[in-house]
């Protein structure tokens, strides 16, 4: 009885710090397509590569294109919203 009065505090303290860091975001994601989109949208190329970058406060895809005139561009496209950065 003593063990577990001793450790219940404890046990409690770590499952509901664990539920609170792992919490999921509440925003949804735009998915690759949809950033491709977004930027093929303002932007005449082709696309070379797109990076999902995952931070704590904001999420982004970064997608590296190259013109038509040969000039190569990294954008960022918001990852909830859409916007062009």
């Amino acid at each position: 009885m003593r063990v577990f009065k001793t450790y219940l505090p404890i046990v409690l303290l770590m499952v509901l710090f664990t539920g609170w860091v792992n919490a999921e975001p509440s925003a949804q994601l735009i998915s690759r397509d949809q950033a491709i989109s977004i930027v093929k949208e303002h932007y005449d190329g082709k696309v070379l590569k797109v990076e999902l970058k995952q931070k704590p406060k904001s999420s982004y895809y970064r997608v590296k294109l190259i013109t038509k005139e040969g000039r190569v561009k990294v954008l960022r496209v918001d990852g909830t919203s859409g916007d062009l950065r």
